[in-house]
């Protein structure tokens, strides 16, 4: 069956508490300050329905949830095909606004692989074999890049591009951007000293690059 007919068959997206794990956390506050914070999964079968229109791909590999400080609640859907994010509001599952994100020009960011929202204004991207992380607002504007091509380990070696996904995404602490660290290349050359002397983590000074 083409494409054009599933999305025209699926014409609503269906978004499974899988997607939305951090909707259905609960968290416990410490009861000592040796304890650590308790955090935990409740289950549930509710099921969220969101209109599409036909030129959304009912699948991303990169959706998550966003809570904005003033009770907004919002999927964030990565729209790979057409290299934009979309926003929809999950009370009243409407989509909300659409952030279309350039591959070329002045506020280009290559093909987008995945993403971290600050605020629906501002918004973290991550592209495809690009090691840069770009900063961009509302209206898809390109409003900061960090370069980390340069970055070596203490051991010499190089890094790999990284991606933003709900398996692994950025971790924004201030002006501090953590990232998982891969290294670049074929793996199956790598030695056991090799993977034991590189960082499995790399941080970045959005202050100082």
């Amino acid at each position: 069956m083409a494409i054009d007919n599933i999305i025209q068959v699926k014409n609503i997206l269906y978004v499974f508490i899988s997607f939305l794990a951090l909707l259905s956390i609960g968290c416990h506050r410490k009861d000592s300050p040796q304890q650590e914070p308790k955090v935990r999964l409740v289950a549930t079968d509710r099921a969220l329905e969101f209109d599409i229109d036909p030129r959304t791909y009912p699948h991303s590999d990169c959706v998550f949830a966003h809570h904005t400080g003033t009770g907004e609640r919002y999927l964030v859907y990565l729209n790979e095909q057409l290299n934009r994010i979309q926003f929809y509001l999950i009370d009243s599952l409407r989509l909300s606004h659409t952030i279309e994100l350039q591959q070329k020009g002045p506020h280009g960011v290559g093909l987008v692989i995945g993403y971290y929202v600050q605020t629906p204004d501002s918004v973290f991207v991550t592209s495809k074999g690009r090691k840069q992380i770009f900063l961009v607002n509302r209206k898809g504007e390109l409003i900061s890049t960090w370069d980390y091509s340069r970055y070596l380990t203490r051991s010499g070696m190089s890094v790999s591009a990284t991606y933003s996904i709900p398996t692994h995404p950025l971790v924004i602490m201030g002006h501090e951007v953590y990232m998982d660290n891969f290294p670049e290349g074929n793996w199956n050359l790598l030695n056991q000293d090799n993977m034991k002397d590189f960082p499995i983590m790399m941080k970045l000074n959005m202050e100082t690059g």
